[in-house]
């Protein structure tokens, strides 16, 4: 039986995660059964009917099936995906407004902000992971819950032997945005990316196996800010930067969006607030137009992708968050890094990268980046306050440690209904 599990299936976010699954009747993705689970009944009754729906609308054999237990949803799963959101968006809201106090960029996976949920989420999705080693001890845990890779470092210690994926949409169209800036069609393109979720950069292209990274940087100004970054930027690092990395680069530029009234998650809770309604129509049955207001558009793709590749039906390569496992130098083995990795049923073997392929510039961010994380990983598992501040100070885009204690107390208490372990 091909069973899949969605974790924190009353998310908005679950009709376009199962768009793909449901294309030709359900053959793209085959299953038997999927089970919808999440705590909350009442976003699991507006987003689980629709997702029927939708299934019934498109001939999908299999079945659909809610549940608000977490060990019936696993239970036979060969795929487990993780969505849940610790808090919900009032405590990304905390997030976000907390470090705008102190001068200090806020935001959901990123700085303070990707802190504190990180500290909420890990505990919660390493019991979930503890679930499946019990119940379906063969299933994948595909992982999307943010901060993902950090999220995935933190389960892969704590649970041994579990097997999990972090994924992020982020990188999809890598090769898109390359090639309408060289002028070449998308299947002529190679691209290599190394770094982290969120953190990540594309650091070699090639055209028919030949490298013309150095023929993408001097391509003139009007063609290469196709790319979506400042030419001088580009030109100076040799790398694409890719999406988050606004916050590190331009922090000055990105601040005021975190300012109450203005900051992301308030936007949020009123698209999910319209989404919620509409969902709730039982003449509805496909995702609505103001779905594309979430943003998020990608993870249906990317995640039918990995359980394709993982099921033998189309092996890949393609970046995800893994464990590094000896293929970047200077790394641990079990941390996690985002790389390119070949996704086969025997496994997922992330892709050796040599040292001195790897610029200064992003060894040095990744570096300092990775020990933050590593640290929150720490201090979610054991709650020691003192793991917590240096991780807090130890991420770039906190100023001081004047600064990031302040943060870290302030943002303790605020959150303290989720975080028993720091009592």
């Amino acid at each position: 039986m091909n069973k899949i599990a969605v974790i924190g299936a009353g998310s908005v976010y679950t009709p376009e995660l199962v768009t793909e699954f449901f294309k030709d009747g359900g053959k793209l993705v085959p299953f038997d059964e999927m089970a919808l689970m999440d705590i909350d009944r009442g976003r699991l009754a507006a987003v689980g009917g629709l997702t029927q729906r939708m299934a019934r609308r498109q001939g999908v054999r299999g079945e659909i099936s809610l549940t608000t237990s977490l060990t019936e949803a696993i239970r036979g799963a060969k795929f487990v995906i993780v969505q849940i959101r610790v808090g919900g968006n009032r405590a990304r809201a905390l997030d976000e407004t907390i470090p705008y106090r102190y001068g200090v960029i806020g935001q959901e996976t990123t700085g303070p902000g990707g802190m504190f949920k990180a500290l909420r989420t890990i505990p919660a999705v390493v019991e979930i992971a503890k679930t499946v080693k019990r119940v379906a001890p063969r299933a994948w845990i595909l992982n999307f819950t943010n901060p993902s890779g950090l999220v995935t470092e933190a389960v892969l210690k704590a649970v041994p032997g579990v097997k999990m994926l972090g994924i992020c949409s982020a990188q999809l169209g890598r090769e898109w945005w390359v090639a309408r800036a060289l002028g070449v069609k998308r299947e002529r393109i190679k691209v290599r990316s190394a770094g982290l979720n969120h953190l990540a950069w594309v650091y070699r292209v090639s055209v028919d196996g030949r490298d013309v990274t150095d023929r993408l940087f001097n391509l003139p100004d009007r063609r290469l800010k196709h790319l979506g970054w400042p030419v001088d930027l580009m030109r100076s690092i040799r790398m694409v930067p890719i999406g988050y990395l606004w916050y590190y680069y331009y922090s000055d530029k990105m601040l005021p969006h975190s300012r109450p009234g203005h900051n992301r998650a308030k936007r949020v809770m009123e698209i999910e607030r319209i989404l919620m309604k509409r969902y709730a129509d039982p003449a509805l049955d496909e995702p609505p137009k103001e779905l594309s207001l979430r943003g998020g558009s990608g993870y249906s793709l990317a995640m039918s992708t990995v359980m394709n590749a993982l099921t033998g039906r189309k092996p890949c390569t393609i970046p995800m968050n893994v464990q590094n496992r000896g293929a970047v130098e200077g790394f641990a083995r079990d941390q996690v890094l985002e790389i390119d990795s070949t996704l086969r049923p025997a496994g997922v073997t992330p892709v050796a990268i040599p040292l001195r392929d790897l610029p200064p510039h992003l060894l040095g961010l990744t570096h300092q980046v990775k020990a933050y994380e590593t640290l929150t990983a720490e201090a979610a598992m054991t709650g020691c306050y003192h793991t917590a501040l240096e991780a807090m100070i130890t991420h770039p885009l906190v100023p001081n440690a004047t600064v990031g204690q302040r943060i870290l107390d302030e943002m303790l208490k605020a959150h303290r209904k989720y975080l028993p372990k720091f009592r």
